[in-house]
């Protein structure tokens, strides 16, 4: 029996599966330039939308006004329907925005399934990847579930240990994020149950939260190596175990350098995101000591490496950070080598695992380009009339700079895009600044014209963040709600991959 059918009472339908909108055109007679409309924006809407088809039906009623329908019935219900007007791009804009407002209102209102964390527990005695009997391996605390390879077989000393309570989905999402992460990076892992007053909690300051440490075996009292603080979502603890297993800092020489600037790090299987080098000639001086305080303290978080050679001098009067982002289609590399104090390589550093120009297809992408303190600045044309490309070549030519905002482009008929522009009420090309306060969304928006990105960024300097245009409560705006269903989603996605093991011993 599935996993999920086990833990949770309802089913949550797929938030990135193949999904299908129907767009029916009502007329008396048709009308030519509606039927070349509505036959255009059903093949682009699909085309917008990676997981969603389209299909157009024709339909003749008994009234003389035109109206236009738009349903989607295999994710979540959602029907919309309007008497056509004119002009007709502007209508069928403004149609789409409400089905998407629709769509995802419906879904942000669904209930979520139940957890049931004793039958979690039943279930996972199926799985042949946990090993709950004794072990050889000393380990100071008592442990709920060991994950990997018995310690004779392997010469790896890393440990990662998450300690858990197991007792909400936020315990299980993060449960299944590390055994996924443990099970693909081939990685030895415990998981502790806090519940029991384990010693091992409090010694290391667990609260009601999951946490997960890194530590060197045999000495998990004194060597710990690194806390996970990011979210136990999509692929980040993966990421950060494969991470912590290399150098704070890795020191590279020439020849190792070009590996390096293409994104390829050592463990991982494609190139990474986002790489950072630092140029320097002596590690006697403040901007060494201050970049490995900082690789010391984020050890996990960032893949951190150094040149450090007198050869440096010949090329550079001072030393330099290069930020490599080979996935970034207008700026591959970019730099930093004036004013290298503390707060601006900070700085510097946690703008560069910002990409130049952020996607907003999902719940997360927003959550995460409105995640610092900057505000998220978006390009919204939603028929891709404007110079879209000339926007996101520019956003991106800013990671060389101290950037003041991140960006956005939505363009074409991305539902999810859609639909956060319907929340801002924009429905025609705009620029819209966006600030998270604690009340809700500070909005600012001006009309897309023929800017220049001068033009625009002077306008985003000028704002006053106390003083909002527009103040979208955090009501009417259930992006948290959204997220977490999100996150329900993935897990189930992960059940799906830890239950073939099953599947394929009850086939034998």
């Amino acid at each position: 029996m599935r996993l999920f059918a086990l833990i949770f009472s309802s089913f949550l339908c797929s938030l990135i599966s193949a999904e299908h909108v129907t767009v029916t055109y009502h007329f008396w007679e048709k009308n030519e330039k509606i039927v070349e409309k509505v036959e255009w924006f059903t093949k682009f809407v699909a085309n917008s939308n990676r997981f969603w088809t389209s299909n157009l039906v024709f339909q003749q009623h008994n009234e003389k006004i035109d109206r236009v329908q738009i349903s989607s019935e295999s994710w979540k219900s959602a029907v919309i329907e309007e008497p056509v007007t004119f002009p007709l791009d502007t209508f069928f804009v403004e149609l789409f925005q409400k089905f998407a407002d629709k769509l995802y209102t419906n879904l942000a209102l669904d209930s979520l399934p139940i957890f049931d964390a004793g039958e979690l527990k039943k279930s996972l005695k199926n799985f042949e990847i946990f090993e709950k009997d004794e072990t050889e391996e000393t380990f100071p605390f008592d442990f709920w579930m060991k994950i990997g390879e018995n310690e004779l077989k392997t010469r790896n000393r890393d440990r990662f240990v998450l300690f858990t309570r197991a007792d909400s989905f936020e315990h299980w999402e993060a449960i299944s994020h590390f055994l996924d992460a443990l099970k693909r990076s081939k990685q030895i892992g415990y998981v502790v149950d806090c519940k029991n007053e384990n010693s091992g909690c409090w010694a290391h300051g667990v609260d009601e939260n999951p946490t997960l440490f890194s530590f060197k075996l045999d000495n998990f009292d004194d060597h710990l190596e690194a806390r996970f603080r990011g979210k136990f979502q999509k692929d980040q603890v993966y990421d950060w175990i494969l991470t912590t297993k290399q150098p704070e800092v890795k020191l590279l020489n020439e020849e190792l350098v070009p590996s390096y600037r293409s994104g390829m790090v050592p463990g991982f299987d494609r190139a990474r995101e986002t790489v950072t080098i630092l140029f320097i000639d002596t590690k006697k001086s403040q901007i060494w000591r201050n970049y490995a305080k900082f690789a010391r303290e984020n050890h996990g978080r960032f893949h951190l490496t150094a040149l450090v050679s007198e050869e440096v001098k010949k090329w550079s009067i001072y030393p330099a950070f290069i930020t490599m982002k080979p996935y970034d289609p207008f700026v591959k590399a970019f730099t930093l080598h004036k004013d290298l104090n503390w707060n601006r390589m900070v700085d510097y550093l946690e703008d560069g695992v910002h990409p130049g120009c952020h996607q907003l297809s999902s719940p997360s992408d927003f959550l995460f380009a409105t995640g610092t303190q900057k505000p998220l600045v978006v390009f919204f044309d939603p028929l891709d009339s404007k110079n879209s490309e000339g926007f996101k070549k520019s956003a991106a030519e800013q990671q060389s700079g101290d950037r003041i905002a991140h960006f956005s482009a939505v363009t074409g008929f991305d539902l999810f895009g859609l639909y956060v522009m319907s929340v801002f009420n924009v429905n025609s090309p705009s620029y819209i600044v966006i600030r998270r306060q604690e009340k809700g969304w500070c909005i600012h928006t001006k009309p897309a014209e023929n800017d220049n990105f001068t033009g625009i960024l002077s306008w985003v300097r000028n704002l006053e963040p106390v003083h909002c245009q527009e103040l979208i409560e955090n009501f009417k705006f259930p992006i948290a709600r959204l997220n977490l269903l999100e996150r329900y989603d993935d897990v189930e996605e992960l059940e799906k991959g830890f239950t073939a093991v099953e599947w394929t011993r009850d086939e034998l």
